[in-house]
C-alpha cells in the first residue's frame, strides 16, 4: 500500500518505517563511551549524522554513504559533557531524531 499523508516534517509513510527501524543504544551512555546506531535502509544512500547539545549547539557532524539493508555505526561520547543531546539523521526522505543522554 502506498498511502501518503502530510504532517509538517513527515512527508510519507516510508519515513515512519525508517523511524521504527532506527535503534540507538546504549542510552544513556557513560561519558567516554559510544552509541551504537542501527538503521535499516531500503536502498543505498548518503546519510547526514548530526549531534546537537540540548541548547542547540552542533557538537558533531558527519556524512556517510551507507548501503541498503541493516547498517550500523558508532557515535562517540568521549568529548561530551554530561547531559542530553539530540541525534539527527538526514535521510533522502526526511529527518529522524532521537534523544540521547550522557552520564558519568
Amino acid at each position: 500500500d502506498s498511502s501518503t499523508f502530510s504532517t509538517g516534517t513527515i512527508s510519507n509513510i516510508s519515513i515512519l518505517e525508517q523511524a521504527t527501524a532506527l535503534k540507538v543504544f546504549p542510552n544513556p551512555v557513560t561519558q567516554g563511551g559510544a552509541w551504537q546506531v542501527s538503521l535499516q535502509l531500503s536502498r543505498a544512500d548518503r546519510v547526514g549524522i548530526r549531534l546537537f547539545a540540548i541548547d542547540g549547539r552542533l557538537v558533531f557532524s558527519d556524512e556517510q554513504q551507507l548501503g541498503s539493508g541493516r547498517q550500523e555505526f558508532t557515535v562517540s561520547s568521549q568529548a561530551l559533557s554530561d547531559g542530553m543531546y539530540i541525534l539527527e539523521l538526514n535521510l533522502p526522505k526526511g529527518r529522524l531524531h532521537r534523544k540521547l543522554n550522557v552520564t558519568r
